[in-house]
Formats: C-alpha cells, structure tokens, sequence
C-alpha cells in the first residue's frame, strides 16, 4: 500500500499497488509508481491510472529512484545484491505527457542523484577507473565532466543555485560546490565526517550528522549547511534514519521510533 500524508494529518491510504513498489515520485497531480520495470501515472485527484511505461533491464530490477520536476520524470534502477556488489545503472528519461522512455545511460553509478527544471545530475563510468559528473537537459543535452573515483555514491543535491556534493578527500570529508552549467569545481570546504546525507529544501541546502556508528542515533541533528562549510540553525532529531533527509520545498526527515517509521517535517 502507498500512503499520502498531508501537513501534520495521519497517513492516509493512497493507492494499493500491483506488486512490490522500488520508487516512488509525486507532483500537485500525479502519482508515479515503479512496481518491477513498470512505472505507472495515476491521477491524484481520483486515484486512475493515466499512462505506463517500460523501463529497459537485462535483470530484475532490485533498487530504483524516481524524480519528477515539471512534465520529466527520471528513472535510476540498478540489479545489484549483496551477492553482485555494484552494477551499472540505466538513467532514463521520460516525458510524462508522452510513451516513449528514452535511455540516457547504461553505465551510471547507482546513488544519489539531483534534478531541477534544468535537468539531472548523476555519475557515470564508462570506462573503469573513471567516473564523470553528468547533467541531462530534458531535451536530451548532455554533459560530462570528470571527478574523483571517490565522488561516487556521494550524497548530492542543489541549492543555492549550485550542485553540491559531500566528498571524501582521503580520510576527511568536504562539501564540494560545482557550476550546475559547467559542473567546474567552485569550491571545496571541509565539514564534519558525521555528516551523513544533504538535501536542497525551502529552508536551504540542510545536512544530516548521525553521531553515532549506528542507523540511527539518539543525538541526530539537522542543520543548515552553507558553501563555506558553517553548520547553523542545529536542530536535534532523535533517531534521523540514516540517508533518510528529504528533498523538496519542505524541510523532511524519516525518525525510526520502537520498530516504526515516522516522517518529521518543518517549513519556513
């Protein structure tokens, strides 16, 4: 079952899915669900599908993200298991208006990745040993740029009007901040390695340090997270979910309380 929850009401059911749900992406309108390789479109307002896609895997599909920013909706999915290690992941493209689903990649890293209405951002490696930031257009335009092996998996968001990438330059972390047009290197400023996860929020680029060496921690705060690296605005959250702070125009994150899940959020 897929829930709604809207402002501090309780969870209501949204939509019983067809199968196991891997992502899930949500509009002012529209509800879309990948279930296996099938993404589907249901109308929020009455619950009724709208259109499906199929997403192209050699394998069954184990993990998978999903962002909608305007009438785009990207796919990341990944085969990897335990037993596998890592797989190259296929980055799609598509057009919520239309059927088609275009490949942008097959050799992109499974992790974190970031879109805005100018586009997505992801790493790939198409040869080993190198890896590249990459930005997609939602016209098809892309472009590649190289960066450190160590960049991959790194949580990333936008704010600011820039990318920005937590990165660990040998035993410490940085914040790294890049061109979202060139994707140069702007700048690199050491942060806590606590720090955990970032997303881009309403509030600014916010960050999420874990204290402990634990999923969860009692002492989990949030911050707020400039270019120069300064923590403010410290906020404790007990029991953050690890990787678990939310993106979008309100400040989010999952707390994981006595066996259940809970979602604390905040605007301002």
């Amino acid at each position: 079952m897929i829930y709604v929850v809207k402002g501090s009401a309780l969870p209501k059911i949204a939509l019983h899915a067809s199968g196991q749900v891997q992502a899930l992406a949500a509009n002012s309108t529209n509800l879309f669900v990948e279930v296996g390789r099938t993404v589907t479109d249901y109308s929020r307002s009455n619950g009724a599908p709208v259109r499906h896609w199929t997403l192209t895997s050699a394998h069954t599909i184990t993990i998978a993200i999903l962002i909608v920013v305007g009438h785009t909706l990207w796919s990341e999915t990944d085969w990897g298991t335990d037993s596998s290690g890592a797989e190259p992941a296929a980055i799609s493209r598509i057009v919520t208006t239309a059927s088609l689903v275009h490949i942008v990649d097959r050799k992109g890293n499974y992790g974190p990745i970031a879109a805005d209405s100018t586009g997505l951002y992801f790493n790939d490696s198409p040869k080993p040993a190198a890896v590249n930031l990459v930005h997609d257009s939602p016209t098809g335009v892309i472009r590649r740029h190289s960066v450190a092996t160590s960049s991959v998996g790194a949580p990333m968001a936008l704010a600011g009007g820039n990318l920005e990438l937590l990165y660990y330059h040998g035993a410490h972390q940085y914040l790294n901040n890049y061109s979202p047009t060139s994707l140069q290197l702007l700048s690199a400023a050491p942060v806590s390695n606590r720090d955990v996860t970032i997303a881009g929020t309403g509030l600014g680029l916010l960050v999420l340090k874990l204290p402990c060496n634990q999923l969860t921690c009692a002492s989990s705060t949030v911050s707020k997270l400039a270019a120069t690296g300064l923590a403010t605005g410290t906020l404790v959250v007990p029991y953050a979910f690890s990787l678990q702070l939310l993106t979008g125009p309100s400040a989010a994150v999952v707390q994981y309380r006595a066996g259940r899940l809970h979602l604390a959020a905040a605007t301002g």
